[in-house]
């Protein structure tokens, strides 16, 4: 290996520390993606609005009584066996 001077070495490790900080970052912006993205129930349109007007935050115990979720379990359970031959 050929001796190589102060001044030499100096711009060397100069150029490696310059190709560290590159990769550091390349892989900072490789990790902060942008994502855009949304969730299609949080939006509001105007052909929804009818579809999600008596939505509410009630649990189903809260909002029906025993006899209707009673109910609401015999049909669903009739739907399910006639469409499932």
């Amino acid at each position: 290996m050929a001796k190589q001077t102060k001044q030499q070495i100096i711009e060397t490790l100069e150029s490696r520390i310059r190709s560290l900080e590159y990769d550091a970052r390349l892989e900072r912006l490789r990790g902060e993606q942008i994502l855009n993205a949304r969730y299609e129930a949080a939006q509001s349109y105007e052909s929804s609005m009818n579809h999600w007007a008596k939505a509410d935050l009630w649990s189903p115990d809260s909002a029906n009584s025993p006899e209707v979720r009673a109910k609401l379990r015999s049909r669903s359970r009739f739907e399910c066996v006639e469409n499932n031959p």
